[in-house]
């Protein structure tokens, strides 16, 4: 296992706002390359107080999510608050206390359980047809299911294991084949997942980038198809071999994505992003999806992926599109790997959002957005924010929030939680 030997100095905060995020998803290079980091003894607090501090910002962020979550506008067609409510169900399956919090927490995700279930039911009448999904927020040039995959995988991960969960959700196994049936109609031919052809170029039309991107927008994106290998995996002992085709065309996919130093593009067509650092908290993505499937860490993908993570831990915050997702991501990894490489991780993200939790319990987005591409999801795209408070601004604070208490709480377990609980073996990618 790689080891990283030291630690990154803070940089001063320089955010670029999600409204950045097209551009810089189609700009995808950074000019400077990766390089390891100087190091820096930024004094931290000793470990038994910073669990003390982690444990009152769990309870504070989950009685914020308890208020507000269910309490969400909902826009019509948006897989936003679907996928917070996923995330919550996790949260509430992965809390612990007394027998009063216990029926608590049980309560808390049935109730995200029964949302999910009409959800479904909703997103399986428009997918049947497609020319009933939204095209601002469903549907974009394509004939797959696009960003209803992201809360798909999401409320597959929370179902599997409400399945099996000490708190008892009762997750009908119907509800996780009907989600998997969803999934495999929305996988790209390359094996992907994403948005669909955006705002597609006529045919030979020069967009003035300098790598090839078919009809001038990406198909799939690395990202979207970690998730949901990654819930596919958590899944896969509930569903059985059914999965398996999908599951192992995402394998190759990711593994075929990746570039030769170990980092991920934000989609296979993107060739020449070599030196983006963004491609760090992707690498991370990609690796805890191959984990979680069954791809042995001795795999060469894994290898090369591990030692750019172990070179650049305090990149995992700088992601594009959503840093917090990549930081999750990151946090899966790390627990899943075992305690050495939990211990970096929580030195170098866990005191940034610890620090940043407002008074409220709403906790921050730790992304300093000093790289090239990173998104801060503190800064979601003013227009929109503006218009649609309701929508994008509140439900911007519940997803981040939700996240950051998912990796607050990988920090209070021993890492069960952070891997499917019967791996079926180590599987080679073709």
């Amino acid at each position: 296992m790689h080891r990283r030997s030291d630690t990154q100095r803070p940089r001063p905060r320089a955010r670029v706002s999600t409204s950045t995020f097209l551009a810089a998803a189609l700009a995808g290079l950074s000019l400077m390359p990766l390089a390891s980091r100087p190091a820096a003894a930024a004094p931290k607090p000793r470990g038994d107080e910073l669990a003390e501090r982690r444990e009152r910002a769990i309870t504070k962020a989950r009685a914020w999510l308890d208020d507000h979550v269910f309490a969400l506008a909902e826009s019509e067609g948006t897989p936003r608050k679907p996928f917070t409510v996923a995330l919550y169900g996790l949260i509430e399956l992965k809390s612990r206390g007394p027998t009063r919090e216990a029926r608590r927490r049980d309560g808390a995700a049935a109730k995200a359980r029964r949302y999910l279930e009409h959800w479904l039911d909703v997103v399986e009448a428009r997918a049947a047809k497609p020319a009933e999904l939204p095209p601002r927020h469903g549907l974009a040039s394509s004939r797959h299911l696009v960003q209803y995959t992201w809360p798909a995988a999401l409320a597959m991960w929370f179902l599997a294991e409400a399945d099996t969960s000490v708190a008892r959700a009762r997750a009908p196994r119907s509800s996780l084949r009907r989600l998997a049936q969803l999934l495999a109609d929305a996988q790209d031919e390359n094996g992907g997942f994403g948005h669909g052809r955006i705002n597609p170029l006529p045919q030979g039309a020069d967009d003035g980038l300098p790598f090839d991107v078919p009809l001038g927008y990406p198909s799939t994106l690395v990202s979207s198809t970690y998730v949901v290998l990654a819930a596919l995996g958590h899944a896969r002992e509930r569903l059985g071999p059914a999965i398996d085709g999908v599951g192992q065309r995402a394998v190759d996919h990711l593994v075929a994505s990746q570039l030769p130093e170990g980092l991920q593009p934000y989609d296979t067509s993107q060739r020449s992003a070599h030196r983006d650092p963004t491609g760090v908290p992707r690498a991370a993505g990609a690796a805890y999806a191959l984990h979680a499937w069954g791809v042995p860490w001795t795999h060469r993908h894994q290898v090369r992926a591990l030692q750019q993570v172990d070179d650049h831990v305090d990149l995992l915050s700088e992601g594009h599109g959503s840093s917090m997702l990549g930081l999750w991501f990151g946090a899966l990894l790390a627990r899943a790997r075992g305690p050495r490489a939990w211990a970096d991780f929580r030195k170098a993200h866990l005191p940034a959002l610890l620090d940043g939790q407002r008074d409220d319990g709403r906790l921050p987005c730790p992304c300093r957005g000093d790289t090239f591409g990173a998104t801060d999801d503190d800064e979601p795209i003013p227009g929109m924010a503006a218009s649609m408070p309701g929508v994008f601004r509140d439900g911007t604070d519940a997803y981040v929030t939700a996240l950051g208490t998912l990796i607050l709480l990988l920090d209070r377990d021993d890492g069960a939680s952070a891997a499917p609980e019967r791996p079926r073996g180590d599987v080679t990618p073709r």
